[in-house]
């Protein structure tokens, strides 16, 4: 009983590499990664500065057709790290997984471009929510075409945010 149930999970193991690989004669997808750490003055609150600092990971894997032309290259983006009041140092955790999505026809940029997750979201214990980036959004040479989720960074909604972190 017990050999064949590890038969089994190695049989699914060889099926899922296998599942992954590129089509016999494609170019097999290129990732690279590149790891920072950021501060950046970022939103005026009147007396005081919002200052946003946070280590980023970025991970870009580029798809490729047959002939090895890039078909498509996917940015994931990961935050992790704080925004605070310039003055008094006062700050907040902000965290955000967003993934961003270039198309291409023929080897070259199309101008298409989906995002999708959550950019940020900060929140205040006992309070909720007080900045959130987050949705789907398409665009077409640097237009909008749509948009869902709240989006405090599109309206500059930091009103809260700077009242929290005034004090």
């Amino acid at each position: 009983m017990r050999s064949s149930r590890w038969m089994l999970v190695v049989a699914a193991s060889a099926a899922a590499g296998l599942a992954a690989a590129p089509p016999a004669g494609a170019t097999a997808p290129t990732t690279t990664l590149e790891q920072r750490h950021v501060r950046l003055p970022h939103g005026d609150c009147g007396s005081f500065t919002l200052i946003f600092e946070a280590d980023v990971e970025r991970k870009v894997t580029t798809f490729y057709d047959q002939d090895g032309a890039p078909m498509r290259d996917v940015l994931v983006r990961r935050t992790d790290g704080t925004v605070s009041n310039s003055v008094t140092g006062a700050s907040l955790r902000t965290t955000g997984v967003w993934r961003v999505t270039r198309y291409y026809a023929d080897g070259q940029l199309t101008g298409r471009v989906s995002q999708a997750g959550r950019t940020y979201l900060i929140t205040v214990p006992g309070l909720g929510e007080v900045f959130h980036q987050t949705g789907y959004g398409v665009q077409q040479d640097g237009q909008t075409i749509f948009e869902a989720g709240p989006h405090d960074f599109d309206q500059f909604n930091i009103d809260e945010l700077c009242a929290y972190l005034a004090g």
